[in-house]
C-alpha cells in the first residue's frame, strides 16, 4: 500500500508534467493495493469470527463484506494482469 501511496503522491506532484504511461502504472498499483487490502480484511474478519465465538463480532465481518463488495476483485485483477503482462493501459477514468 505504501508503494501505491507514494506513486499517487508523485503523480499528483507532477501535475500536468506527468508522462503518458504513469497514470496507468499508478492505477495498477492502486488496484493491487485495494485488492490485497480487501482480501486481507475479509480473511482476517472471517478467521476472527470462526475462532472467537463472541456475540457481536459478526458486525465486523459484515462491515468488511459491505466495504469490499463495492467492486469485484476479478475486474481489478484482470486490469492489473493486462497492465503488467500485456502492456495494455486503460484510462485512469475507467478506474472510477
Amino acid at each position: 500500500m505504501g508503494r501505491a501511496t507514494d506513486a499517487m503522491a508523485g503523480a499528483l506532484a507532477a501535475g500536468p508534467d506527468i508522462d503518458v504511461e504513469e497514470p496507468a502504472a499508478v492505477a495498477a498499483l492502486v488496484d493491487t493495493a485495494e485488492t490485497v487490502t480487501a482480501r486481507a480484511a475479509l480473511h482476517i474478519t472471517t478467521r476472527v469470527l470462526e475462532l472467537a465465538d463472541a456475540p457481536g463480532l459478526d458486525r465486523f465481518w459484515r462491515n468488511a463484506r459491505v466495504l469490499t463488495a463495492r467492486g469485484s476483485a476479478a475486474h481489478r485483477l484482470r486490469a492489473i494482469g493486462d497492465h503488467y503482462l500485456n502492456g495494455r493501459y486503460r484510462s485512469p477514468a475507467a478506474h472510477v
